[in-house]
């Protein structure tokens, strides 16, 4: 059986109803894997009558996901029966199935057709926001989400599916509307405690952060995102002692979460602890290789301890991953010019002033460097080859 993806919500027509309210909040639950709480909810929109081809597809997932197999296979002979009477139910399916092996493109054309005959679908156009997301249109995909809410305003999905669209867009006070709306309906619910501690660190609110986040993990000690979440949170606020710890019971939970490993490794700096944080800036670099910060944090740290030729060595492997970053550049023009190697500096800077014109301190360094390349004895530098 296909999974759910992010098609959700209910036949517009029943959208008020008890057993679409029911339906809805377990698919809220079955979008964040808790399978067994979502069960409950559709379950209980079963009992009342409500018997759409998609609520048996839905329980279908769960139960899949449980690894309930004799349930789930009553479920899907159930979803198959039901769409010879609701043919559109299995359309929408097959524009899940669609955009989960990446042909998005004609998810949308699936849907566009559906939400002709069906432009109140709640769950249709929800899916075409999701598609439109994915295909890089997110100002359209807000506009139908906006829709959906018009039909469908008190939806935990959509409320917090709206919130994190409009957080990836900067638009930060009406991300923490829907996520404030979304708290009211469902108070202390994990995955809007977490969603509104990140927009709330977004606007600097940062002591507010920092509670929701505290918050959020009470609700979830041992989730790892959670726990990098608060160490954010605290490492913020200056408290890099608690953030070490957020850090290391987000690694405990999940060993290769390389972002936790990475500012591990700040907050082991911050505390100068600065062997233990070059070997978390490792430790990040082995799980994703092309992961570029903690690269730049070593050679940041390595500067510092006086090392310049490892710093070189980071700095060279941001470049080979990606060869225009301006900061990079920039960082390994200054590194030359410290070495006496001028016209490592003069290729490097040359490359950032290109990519960046308007960066004063690139220009004034590569004003710097450049009447230094008319001296043929400082072309190069035997020792540090560029």
């Amino acid at each position: 059986m296909a999974s759910l993806a992010c098609g959700w919500g209910c036949s517009g027509e029943v959208v008020a109803t008890e057993g679409g309210h029911l339906h809805r909040m377990g698919l809220y639950y079955l979008d964040q894997g808790e399978n067994e709480r979502s069960l409950e909810y559709l379950d209980r929109a079963l009992d009342t009558g409500r018997g759409h081809a998609l609520l048996h597809f839905d329980r279908c997932v769960a139960l899949s996901n449980l690894d309930r197999r004799d349930e789930a296979a009553k479920d899907r002979a159930l979803y198959h029966y039901k769409t010879k009477a609701q043919p559109e139910a299995a359309v929408f399916v097959d524009s899940i199935r669609l955009q989960t092996g990446a042909r998005p493109e004609e998810a949308l054309e699936l849907l566009g057709g559906l939400l002709e005959e069906h432009p109140d679908e709640v769950r249709f156009r929800f899916q075409r926001a999701h598609v439109l997301t994915a295909l890089g249109r997110k100002e359209q995909a807000v506009q139908e989400m906006q829709r959906c809410l018009e039909i469908a305003p008190e939806d935990l999905l959509l409320l917090v599916g709206l919130g994190g669209l409009l957080e990836q867009l900067g638009r930060h006070q009406e991300a923490l509307g829907y996520l404030d709306q979304a708290d009211g309906i469902e108070p202390g619910e994990w995955r809007i405690t977490a969603n509104r501690a990140v927009t709330l660190g977004s606007l600097g609110r940062e002591e507010e952060a920092l509670a929701a986040n505290r918050k959020a993990m009470e609700l979830r000690p041992d989730n790892a995102e959670g726990a990098y979440q608060l160490g954010g949170a605290l490492a913020k606020l200056g408290h890099f002692g608690e953030a070490l710890e957020a850090y290391d019971r987000a690694i405990a939970a999940n060993p290769r979460h390389h972002r936790a490993h990475c500012d591990r490794g700040l907050a082991l700096v911050a505390l100068g602890r600065s062997l233990e944080a070059l070997d978390a800036f490792q430790q990040a670099t082995q799980i994703k290789p092309d992961f570029v910060e903690p690269y730049f944090e070593r050679s940041k740290l390595h500067l510092k301890r006086g090392e310049p030729s490892s710093a070189m060595i980071g700095l060279q492997m941001v470049l080979e991953r990606d060869p225009e970053n301006i900061e990079a550049l920039y960082m390994k023009g200054q590194l030359m010019h410290h070495l006496g190697n001028v016209k490592g500096a003069f290729f490097a800077l040359q490359k950032a002033v290109e990519l960046a014109p308007e960066n004063y301190a690139i220009q004034a360094l590569y004003a710097e460097v450049l009447p230094l390349m008319d001296d043929p004895k400082a072309k190069r530098d035997p020792d540090h080859k560029h």
